[in-house]
């Protein structure tokens, strides 16, 4: 239900998104290959991605291979890319909002 009222209001131009804890929820399931999927966050918050890495722009070389498609690439690769591109900006974006958040609630 949560789902498709999200589709609705980014159907009238809202700048909607669905955040699930620990799983994905049936709840948050908009139209099937219209509405995004529900962003799953951890409940013990986001971690940044890659902390022993090897080099200062590991993560900018890794977006830059992955962004660099050609037509030979095939569907799966580019689908596979695409969705690795995707998952480390919305790392780096739920990190950057979480990191500084503090709560004064214990949830249990």
């Amino acid at each position: 239900i949560l789902g498709r009222i999200a589709d609705s209001l980014k159907a009238k131009g809202h700048i909607v998104d669905t955040i699930s804890i620990d799983s994905k929820a049936t709840a948050l399931q908009g139209t099937p290959n219209l509405a995004s999927s529900p962003f799953v966050l951890s409940r013990f918050g986001v971690s940044r991605f890659n902390l022993g890495a090897s080099s200062n722009n590991m993560e900018s070389h890794i977006t830059a291979m992955n962004e660099a498609t050609v037509p030979e690439s095939g569907v799966f690769g580019d689908f596979w890319s695409e969705s690795l591109v995707k998952s480390l900006s919305q790392n780096n974006f739920m990190y950057e909002i979480l990191s500084g958040s503090v709560t004064n609630t214990s949830f249990p």
